[in-house]
């Protein structure tokens, strides 16, 4: 990298998708990056875009060719960290696998910078503002929900057919641009922690994703397990069916207006595990309350099948779901319609949880200290929710891992397990 002066003269710096705003001359970060800098020889820094947890993303201009594009640097503290730079440099390589969409960001360009030695994806330069911003301002007038939600269909079905499953859909990843007739024009960004299937085995990262998207089947074995013994199913490994999961959410909130995560009904990340895989969800409608007027007719049944706990009983395609949700807002044909097009069979669900073999009962790793409560019949779930958890919370924020993660961990710790609180989770 290199750094340019008042004059346009190349010195040697001190130290070693976009969003709607477009930089003003002095936008600057903290970090090793200025306006004025050249990235990876080519590519002039002209102000901040955006700046999230993993990355920073600015506002650049192609010396080459003079077009302008946006540059995601990957922060300096987490390009140690291999993990978070596979991923990181993965979400430039899945548009190759992905091929070309009008509705799935370009990336031009990747690499290496040799001067700071940061990691950057070069991506195009949108105007424009994400589904989350927009929301902000209520629910969307129908004909956008349905253009948005056209294109949402056809953009996952074309990364799903190629083996790509993008497993962190949310609002903030979704940018709503517009064409020259004003209509939007929707486009999914960060394919960072998108699960190539072909590549094989499942690994530890299945459990990467928001946690107020996150799919049962993304909770890891044990939460599958425990979930398994309470008459429960969760598929194991992921889908385009956990894509469809986070579907049926973003097009609650896309009708209603309603902020990320208010389906949920939680006041912390805490309460998630336990709803997502162990009870039964509310109906949409309800959830809605006086906005559920804003629901298409047999919204319930549809979202219902978005959000079965096995992935094999929802929507098996994100664009068969769209097409039945939009002959649903057009208010073709009756309630039986409604029924026949929505309705999946489902997996039987024990009353109660079946008794297992006594050679299935597992044996205390450790003798229990004496005058220590016994464990109450919820331990195990307790513990697979805080499993999940553990998992998760590398996602939320640093106030939200101090506070949540410790505070989830002690509340089954002696009154309900008998155990420590850092014991919670870690039975295999």
């Amino acid at each position: 990298m290199t750094r340019k002066d008042d004059n346009g003269n190349s010195n040697p710096p001190s130290s070693v998708p976009g969003t709607s705003k477009r930089p003003g001359p002095t936008a600057m970060t903290a970090g090793s990056i200025a306006v004025g800098d050249v990235l990876a020889g080519h590519y002039v820094i002209e102000g901040v875009l955006d700046e999230g947890g993993m990355a920073v993303v600015y506002h650049a201009r192609n010396t080459g060719t003079g077009k302008a594009c946006a540059i995601k640097v990957l922060h300096a503290q987490l390009g140690n960290q291999p993990d978070i730079v596979k991923l990181f440099a993965k979400e430039a390589r899945v548009g190759a696998v992905i091929g070309d969409s009008n509705f799935i960001v370009e990336v031009y360009d990747a690499g290496i910078d040799e001067g700071t030695r940061a990691p950057f994806i070069v991506m195009e330069l949108l105007d424009g503002e994400t589904l989350e911003r927009a929301l902000e301002r209520g629910s969307l007038p129908r004909d956008e929900a349905r253009i948005i939600l056209r294109q949402l269909g056809e953009a996952l079905d074309q990364a799903h057919a190629a083996g790509v499953v993008h497993r962190d859909l949310k609002p903030s990843n979704l940018f709503v641009t517009r064409d020259t007739h004003d209509n939007p024009v929707i486009k999914v960004m960060d394919f960072g922690i998108a699960k190539v299937l072909e590549e094989g085995a499942l690994r530890t990262a299945t459990q990467i994703g928001t946690p107020a998207y996150t799919a049962p089947e993304q909770m890891g074995a044990t939460t599958r397990k425990l979930a398994a013994k309470q008459g429960i199913t969760i598929t194991k490994g992921i889908s385009p069916a956990t894509d469809v999961w986070a579907l049926g959410l973003i097009a609650y909130e896309l009708f209603t207006g309603m902020r990320p995560g208010h389906y949920w009904g939680i006041e912390t990340v805490n309460e998630l595990p336990m709803k997502v895989a162990f009870e039964e969800l509310e109906a949409a409608s309800k959830r809605a309350g006086d906005k559920a007027e804003l629901l298409p007719a047999g919204f319930d049944a549809w979202f219902g099948r978005c959000m079965r706990k096995n992935a094999k009983e929802r929507w098996q395609s994100a664009g068969e779901a769209i097409r039945a949700l939009l002959t649903l807002e057009a208010g073709v044909g009756g309630e039986e319609d409604v029924i026949e097009l929505v309705e999946a069979p489902k997996s039987k669900r024990s009353i109660a949880p079946p008794e297992l073999p006594k050679s299935d009962v597992p044996t205390p790793r450790a003798s229990r200290p004496s005058g220590a409560p016994p464990r109450g019949p919820g331990a195990g779930i307790w513990r697979a929710c805080g499993r999940a958890l553990w998992l998760l919370w590398p996602t939320v924020g640093v106030a939200g891992r101090r506070s949540g993660r410790w505070a989830f961990l002690c509340l089954g710790a002696r009154r309900i397990t008998g155990r420590n609180p850092g014991s919670i989770g870690t039975d295999r």
